[in-house]
């Protein structure tokens, strides 16, 4: 599957949804636009990144992978080089569970699982 401007969007809307909506289309784009974060890619997948600066240590934030996952693997050491060269001291991620497993095979290493809860 190629990851054309179609599905780039399909898919980005089905991840902002799992992520809680706390973004739209428009503000990723935008965002991308403004430098505010930043998308390596291929022919069949992407990554969106964001640079967060924390008091004490800067960090590399995935904050969205769309596509095939070998493609979305095919993607690490650019990943890993976007990281060094933003100065951050580690990247982290927030998964769906079916992809634990996979990014542990990569070498990541999981440190707990965001939970949600609604306040209505």
């Amino acid at each position: 599957m190629a990851l054309d401007k179609e599905n780039f969007n399909a898919l980005m809307l089905k991840g902002l949804r799992r992520a809680g909506e706390t973004h739209s289309l428009d503000d990723v784009v935008q965002a991308l636009h403004r430098g505010h974060m930043q998308m390596l890619y291929n022919a069949d997948a992407a990554i969106v990144t964001q640079i967060t600066q924390a008091p004490r240590k800067r960090v590399l934030d995935v904050f969205m992978a769309l596509g095939e996952l070998g493609a979305v693997a095919a993607l690490s050491p650019d990943l890993i080089e976007r990281a060094r060269s933003a100065g951050a001291e580690f990247g982290r991620a927030y998964v769906r569970p079916g992809l634990v497993d996979p990014l542990k095979a990569m070498g990541w290493t999981s440190r707990g699982e965001v939970m949600f809860y609604e306040l209505k």
